[in-house]
């Protein structure tokens, strides 16, 4: 849904006629995660399939300007190119037991969060100083920064049940995060997302994020699985009066 409040939007305004267009356009190509492919090509032929004038060279100089003013953010994972809505769940009001699990890519660390979208680089509020990770423990995406704020987009993207995002980010304010409580945060996810009480019932005792958080529940000591006997755990096996 376009939300009336774009018209007044600073930043929508300082798009070309034609980068307006684009941009509402890509808004209904977004996913239930704000996400989309980010080929100009193809998103000329999903907006402008029959207008023969707009080039492939048109849309992505306004594809440009629309980054330009931080509406949209370009990411790549695997050599494919992405975009990503960052104010998305602000304005988005998706149903959970509607949501559709997004066939693309989730941004890497290196991706800046919703919440500092827009923001002057170097004091953004509500951010914290920059995590210097040593080699050893660089993530994935080979980049040896890391904030606060990069970190709970991963974590976003790891928790199963998506509910109350920004009182999640409120929370995560609150924690002084070091890259090895990233590390057991990531780990402990892991563990609780395979325990009895998150498997069972398609997940509804898992807690809100923002419950987690507060919590410290990476701190819990998970309970294993347990195994389910099987009719044939005792065959070959005999007791004795």
């Amino acid at each position: 849904m376009v939300h009336t409040t774009i018209w007044a939007s600073g930043q929508f305004s300082r798009l070309s006629k034609e980068g307006r267009l684009l941009y509402i356009g890509m808004i209904t190509l977004g996913d239930d995660d704000g996400r989309l492919k980010g080929s100009a090509a193809l998103i000329r032929s999903q907006i402008f399939p029959y207008d023969d004038d707009v080039k492939v060279a048109d849309v992505a100089r306004w594809l440009k300007e629309i980054e330009a003013q931080k509406l949209v953010v370009k990411y790549d994972v695997d050599g494919e190119e992405y975009f990503f809505h960052p104010k998305w769940e602000e304005y988005q009001q998706i149903r959970e037991d509607r949501r559709r699990e997004s066939h693309i890519p989730a941004p890497s660390f290196d991706f800046p969060p919703v919440s500092t979208i827009g923001q002057p680089s170097g004091n953004q509020t509500g951010s914290k100083t920059p995590l210097k990770i040593s080699k050893d423990k660089k993530s994935k995406d080979n980049t040896n920064t890391l904030t606060s704020d990069n970190a709970f987009v991963a974590f976003w993207e790891k928790y199963p049940n998506k509910v109350g995002k920004k009182a999640a980010w409120k929370a995560w304010q609150k924690v002084d995060i070091t890259p090895e409580l990233i590390a057991k945060i990531m780990t402990a996810l892991d563990a609780a997302k395979k325990s009895p009480q998150w498997s069972k019932d398609d997940g509804r005792y898992i807690p809100h994020p923002a419950t987690w958080i507060n919590g410290e529940r990476w701190d819990d000591q998970i309970a294993p699985a347990q195994k389910k006997n099987s009719k044939y755990d005792n065959v070959g096996t005999s007791t004795r009066a």
